[in-house]
């Protein structure tokens, strides 16, 4: 549903809705934010919604990022940015103020990485999956199991600050425990055994593709291969974990790591090649569909692009003309307007075809403009 000529909008999928079929929510603009709501059949505010929303709002460029107010809680949600449109979109239950944040990123010790390595970490950086204090990334520095945790959870909306993880060496008050405790809700994270998660610990090669795997699983509903023979195709495959071989099998089998070379499993991973899997599988998760990609590679060949809304009246006039086809050409038409004098037929199509150059002519100047 596309509720303004800036692309503003909202989408929700049929099969999600609650008992009823209905759900009540508002979205309203406020100073360059937007208000979501939810609502009871009474109309009063609820907190959260078991039916996710996803919002479409105008973004300026890749970089952009979703900053979210909800519940007491402030959080960079990141979000999905589609180049074609010029829109940013995100999945939201919480009843809240949602803002879109054209982040600037000035990393002062990158420059030694390729132009895609530097674009990937800025991208990372702007979406507050990672951070980079005094405008240093770090490139070479290790990943802890906490910081990985917390950006992946980050980057797959996957927070939920009612959950609860049961490792003893995670804090109540510790600024990691909601991101440890959404990850083992979702089947994403585990300990190391004895309830340990052992956050402050770099993250091995294995455990990241062990997380991204089952991220995939979760998200889309991937599920490992059955012939592990077929797959983590690497020179040192015994090496690998017993526990993370099903889950390296499939990150080969999609094609986020490749096979072939030595894979160094227990290697612990640098923040620069964490942040290229995790946009690797980011892209993996989020990519347009291709319709949808195909209709704004289209538009952004017109002059002066298309939006959804200025395709609107198109759409319209056509229904109108198939309707007119259908009620005087069409044998199921002719038998419904056989008791209509020629007099009303004639101010019916006259209707229909006035109606029809009011649609075409609206859609030719939301075009224009």
């Amino acid at each position: 549903m596309v509720l303004s000529g800036d692309g503003t909008g909202f989408s929700l999928q049929p099969e999600a809705l609650p008992d009823g079929g209905t759900l009540r929510f508002t979205i309203s603009r406020q100073d360059g934010a937007y208000a979501l709501v939810f609502q009871d059949e009474s109309g009063a505010e609820l907190p959260q919604s078991d039916t996710p929303v996803t919002l479409y709002l105008p973004a300026g460029s890749p970089l952009a990022s979703v900053e979210a107010q909800y519940s007491g809680n402030f959080d960079n949600w990141g979000g999905q940015y589609d180049a074609n449109s010029g829109l940013i979109f995100f999945s939201a239950q919480w009843s809240g103020i949602y803002q879109v944040a054209e982040n600037q990123v000035e990393l002062t010790d990158i420059g030694a990485l390729s132009e895609e390595e530097q674009r990937i970490i800025r991208f990372m950086v702007a979406r507050g999956f990672f951070s980079a204090p005094d405008g240093k990334f770090n490139p070479e520095g290790t990943l802890s199991r906490y910081e990985f945790t917390t950006a992946l959870v980050g980057m797959f909306y996957a927070l939920d600050r009612q959950a609860e993880c049961t490792f003893n060496d995670v804090a109540k008050d510790s600024p990691y425990y909601v991101h440890v405790a959404s990850a083992q809700s979702s089947g994403i994270a585990e300990g190391v055994g004895n309830d340990r998660f052992d956050g402050e610990r770099s993250v091995t090669r294995e455990e990241v593709l062990t997380f991204c795997a089952r991220t995939l699983v979760d998200k889309k509903g991937y599920q490992v291969p059955e012939d592990l023979s077929a797959y983590a195709n690497f020179t040192d495959r015994e090496t690998i974990a017993d526990w993370a071989l099903p889950y390296v099998a499939l990150t080969e089998q999609l094609g986020v790591v490749d096979g072939g070379q030595a894979l160094e499993p227990q290697q612990d991973i640098s923040r620069a090649e964490g942040a290229r899997l995790l946009y690797k599988l980011f892209m993996m998760l989020y990519e347009v569909s291709p319709a949808q990609a195909a209709f704004y590679e289209q538009a952004a060949q017109a002059d002066g692009g298309v939006t959804p809304l200025s395709l609107a009246p198109f759409g319209a006039a056509g229904v109108v003309v198939a309707l007119g086809v259908a009620l005087f050409a069409s044998p199921w038409g002719r038998r419904y307007t056989r008791e209509l004098s020629g007099g009303q037929k004639s101010v019916v199509a006259a209707l229909m075809a006035v109606l029809t150059a009011a649609l075409l002519g609206l859609g030719v100047v939301l075009q224009m403009l």
